[in-house]
């Protein structure tokens, strides 16, 4: 939790609290640009991205990049090609994801989360097996 001292977190109220700034937010525009000045703001991008963003296009289009740290960590190991953690990256899946989908059910977990389909119907990373199973044998080795 980002500031657990707020007594809520209706985005009006947290950009009274942060930016000293009073919006309207039934104006759907307003609402994005404010939503973006406190991501900016708190400079805590990957909660951000993890919890409430699906694509980090949504994010990065503005000018705000996330941070790479845990993915490099994987590409830096050659646990990861560098096609891969680009696709990785793109597509804002963080090293926390797949450490969380491979907990909760091993390889299956990987590879559901790395294979899904997306809107035009390719898979959001890769369907490679051998990819897959190294990003596993990686956590793997970490227990």
């Amino acid at each position: 939790m980002l500031y657990p001292e707020f007594e809520n977190y209706k985005q009006e109220y947290i950009a009274q609290k942060l930016l000293n700034e009073a919006y309207s937010a039934d104006n759907a525009l307003d609402d994005c640009r404010m939503l973006m000045s406190l991501v900016k703001k708190t400079e805590k991008i990957d909660v951000l991205l993890s919890d409430y963003f699906y694509s980090s296009h949504q994010v990065t289009f503005h000018g705000v990049q996330p941070n790479k740290e845990s993915l490099e960590h994987l590409l830096r190991n050659k646990v990861l090609s560098r096609t891969i953690f680009k696709k990785l990256e793109d597509s804002s899946l963080t090293y926390n994801h797949l450490k969380i989908s491979y907990h909760r059910d091993g390889f299956d977990g990987l590879f559901y989360l790395l294979s899904e389909k997306t809107g035009s119907g390719k898979a959001r990373i890769s369907t490679n097996r051998r990819v897959i199973q190294k990003i596993a044998d990686f956590f793997s080795n970490e227990e």
